[in-house]
Parts: structure tokens; sequence; C-alpha cells
């Protein structure tokens, strides 16, 4: 065995073993980043479906503003629906309950609607007020970061609640 084989398979062994844990890094940050997104995907569902359950039982939207919405329930008692920026959290209350039912938010926004579509569109026409509000747009953005990396990974999502009280 020469001292040039030895080089060659030396180098050889190095590129190799050097492919090998490149693409063991970058599965394991891919797998990491697919863990988040299952993760984040199961929380907002679970979340959005409840919400979607109360909301489309209230009697009307009784006052809004940018990060609340308080509608007047099925049992005329107030719901509302609070996002927290600093927490990042959408959370309900109702007769001094307060159950968190979104986390991870890096923003949330309500939309107020009519039931009635735009013309030439697909969309809802945007309610001016509380009175003529029959349902409500919530957009959001989900983050958690990758463990082990600086990197974070974000979902988007909107979902439109029609109130069926009338």
């Amino acid at each position: 065995m020469s001292l040039v084989s030895l080089m060659v398979g030396l180098a050889t062994s190095t590129i190799v073993v050097g492919v090998v844990v490149g693409l063991s890094m970058y599965s394991t940050f891919a797998f990491a980043a697919l863990c988040n997104y299952v993760f984040i995907n199961n929380n907002t569902q679970n979340g959005l479906d409840t919400a979607a359950r109360e909301i489309r039982q209230v009697k009307c939207l009784s006052s809004y503003d940018s990060t609340n919405l308080t509608f007047k329930d099925f049992d005329d008692q107030p719901l509302t629906y609070t996002y927290n920026s600093v927490a990042g959290t959408l959370t309900r209350s109702k007769s001094g309950v307060s159950q968190v039912r979104l986390r991870d938010l890096s923003s949330c926004r309500f939309t107020l609607l009519q039931r009635n579509f735009d013309a030439g569109t697909y969309d809802r026409a945007v309610a001016t007020n509380a009175l003529v509000c029959k349902a409500v747009r919530i957009t959001f953005v989900s983050s958690k970061p990758v463990v082990g990396s600086m990197r974070t990974t974000e979902a988007m999502q909107s979902a439109d609640f029609v109130i069926r009280a009338d």
C-alpha cells in the first residue's frame, strides 16, 4: 500500500463522512420543523373548532376593538375573546372563567363581516359596525422556535365564523 493510495482513501472517507453528517443535521432540523408544524396545526385546530362552536351559537356581537370581541351569548351572558400580544394568546372569557384557546401567536387580527359577499368576489363584505356584523374573521400567525436552532416555524391561518342567530 502506497502513500498515494492511503491519501486518496483518507480523502474519500472524509468526504463521505462529511456528506453523511451534513445530511443527518439537515434531516434532524427538517424533522424538528415538521414536528413543530404538526404541533401548531393540532393546537390551532382544537382552538378554532371550539371557538367556531361557541361563536355560531351567540346572539350578536355587542362590542369590539383591535384585541377584543365581546358577544351576547345564547344565555344573554357576555362571551369575550381577547388577544394578548405580550403572552401571544387568544383567551375566551365567560362568567369569570378564562380559558386560553390559542397559544404561541405572533399576531392576531379580528375582522367584522356581513353575511353577503362582495360583488364579483368570493369574499364577505366588511361590516362597518357591530350592528350589521353577522360573521367574524380571525386571522393569526402561530410561531414556535425549532429546538436546537435559531429558526422558528410559522403558520398563518384564517377562519370565518358566521353568527347563526337571527
